[in-house]
């Protein structure tokens, strides 16, 4: 995507197992159109199993986060029965 889209995510992170659709505009400058959790994420034309690794990530057990990924955890809500 070139620097301007690294600065972009540097600024803005995202946990590891986000799926970022992006493109081109017609004036040629990046452009993301929405960014899901891996497993809203359709796979479309990608390598598939790049696409298992991702779902894969956010899946994994809470101690195997890296530590980036930890900002985004929440607690888990409370289940009344």
């Amino acid at each position: 995507m070139g620097t301007a889209a690294s600065q972009t995510a540097a600024d803005a992170p995202l946990p590891s197992a986000t799926v970022v659709d992006a493109g081109l505009t017609e004036n040629g400058r990046w452009t993301v159109a929405g960014a899901n959790a891996a497993w809203a994420g359709g796979g479309y034309a990608a390598d598939p199993d790049a696409v298992l690794d991702v779902v894969l990530r956010s899946g994994r057990p809470a101690v195997q986060l890296p530590a980036t990924d930890r900002p985004f955890l929440r607690d888990l809500p409370e289940v009344v029965r």
